[in-house]
């Protein structure tokens, strides 16, 4: 968090939860163990909620993620929804580069463009389905 550019700081949350099929972790369903936010407005943020599985793949520790941005809207469903799922994504990869905290990142597809996801409030959001393998220096 400290070597992101711009700055990312700690968000209230432990909200999201996702089920790990990676070989060499555990299989059962894992919550998010920390969420950090880059606020853009008064009511738009962008969120990465971390869910760490507590283990090693291709000898590097782990932590899965989800990048997205909310916008906090009272007339709609009371609060946040998400707004976005790869601008988030590309800002969190910017700023990590730029902070000089990745050593490499890869964008590989994992679902087909166009692919949606609930937003939290009824509705859904499309995304070009890719995903980032970001390795941080140690």
């Amino acid at each position: 968090m400290t070597e992101t550019s711009p700055r990312w700081q700690l968000a209230h949350g432990h909200w999201l939860v996702a089920r790990l099929p990676t070989s060499g972790c555990r299989s059962g369903w894992q919550g998010s163990q920390q969420q950090i936010e880059l606020r853009i407005n008064a009511v738009t943020r962008r969120h990465f909620k971390f869910i760490r599985p507590g283990c090693r793949w291709q000898g590097q520790w782990l932590t899965l993620g989800d990048a997205h941005t909310d916008v906090y809207d009272v007339g709609r469903c009371g609060g946040d929804h998400i707004t976005d799922l790869d601008a988030a994504r590309d800002a969190l990869v910017t700023s990590l580069v730029a902070g000089g905290a990745a050593r490499q990142v890869e964008y590989r597809s994992w679902r087909p463009p166009g692919v949606t996801a609930p937003d939290g409030c009824g509705r859904r959001v499309a995304s070009d389905g890719r995903v980032a393998y970001v390795w941080l220096q140690s």
